[in-house]
Order: structure tokens, then sequence, then C-alpha cells
């Protein structure tokens, strides 16, 4: 974002001090952001990227007037959480490759996979479709 020419404004902490309902497991006082809070409580990261204010005008003409300029932000952002979390970006057309010569390797069938982060949930592919792009979802 800095790249950009967005102010730095840093890491933002606020927690919810002396309330039982919001504290951690831990006893630890809880996030005040919801989205926050529930992510830690579910071993999941979470995070709030703000990148400047629309309600500004200098703000919205530099950074949000144009679709180019959205898709700058979008990149920032992307390339942010990505280096910020030790990810590693991958080649789609590699994985498209892979998943083509291994394409019969798993026999049509019924299958139940188990989170890792929590063996509550599965994975459930919408109406069993076998189409590239389906809806695929954690309950």
């Amino acid at each position: 974002m800095v790249k950009l020419g967005i102010y730095n404004r840093g890491i933002e902490i606020r927690n919810i001090g002396g309330d039982a309902d919001y504290a951690y497991a831990d006893g630890s006082d809880g996030d005040y952001y919801a989205i926050i809070r529930n992510a830690k409580q579910e071993n999941l990261v979470g995070l709030i990227v703000e990148h400047c204010f629309v309600s500004n005008y200098s703000d919205y003409q530099n950074y949000l007037i144009t679709d180019e300029k959205l898709r700058q932000l979008g990149l920032a952002d992307a390339t942010g959480i990505i280096n910020a979390l030790g990810l590693t970006q991958i080649n789609h057309q590699q994985v498209g490759a892979l998943a083509q010569v291994n394409a019969n390797v798993l026999k049509d069938g019924i299958y139940e996979i188990q989170s890792g982060v929590d063996n509550n949930y599965v994975i459930n592919v919408v109406d069993q479709s076998t189409v590239n792009g389906a809806n695929v979802q954690v309950y």
C-alpha cells in the first residue's frame, strides 16, 4: 500500500477488556472486532485491511476512482497477505495440468473430508457436481 502512496497507519489492536462474554478461552481479553475474535476462536486467520477513506476526496481521486486503481489496491492486498502469512503464489496452469494427469486417480464415489482445523466440519460439493467451478462449501 505504501508503494501506491497510502500512508502506513500501522497495525491497530483493539480489545474488549473486562467483559467475560467476549474473553477468549484462556481468559485473555477478546478482540473488539467480531471478525478477528471469531476467527481466533476457530483457529483461523482473520484480518481487516483498511486502504483509505471513500469520504476523503483526495483518497477517492488518488486510489478509488477507476477500476485500474481498485485493481492495484487488490493486488497490493493480496501481495501483503501472501507475504505476511508466508504463503506462496501458485501457477494455475501447472495445477490444472497436474489435475488433468491425475483425473482418474480418485474414482467416482462419496467421500468425507474432515477439516484439520476442526473435525466437526466437512467439505461438501453442492449437488455432487463434477463440473469445473462447482460450489464447494465447508459445513
